[in-house]
């Protein structure tokens, strides 16, 4: 098996530093979107349905257990449709 060049061996260091980087940033993105999840459920819930209040990381779990079952949710552009 031939050895890697340093071109290669950069190249994939990069793409592992980048795809890190990447996954680290959802989770953080994910964190800061649990706060406001958290206030709201805290806010609406409780009055509306009679559930109690949650915390940051039930919060957070909420969120992630949303994004794995609805996953993108948007309204697609009717300019899309007609082509």
């Amino acid at each position: 098996m031939p050895m890697k060049t340093k071109y290669e061996f950069e190249s994939v260091l990069s793409f592992t530093a980048v795809s890190v980087i990447a996954i680290l940033m959802m989770v953080l993105w994910s964190l800061v979107l649990a706060w406001p999840v958290q206030l709201l459920w805290n806010w609406l819930v409780p009055g509306i349905f009679g559930l109690g209040k949650i915390t940051f990381f039930q919060a957070f779990g909420l969120k992630v257990l949303l994004g794995l079952t609805l996953g993108k949710v948007t309204i697609e552009d009717k300019r899309k449709k007609d082509c």
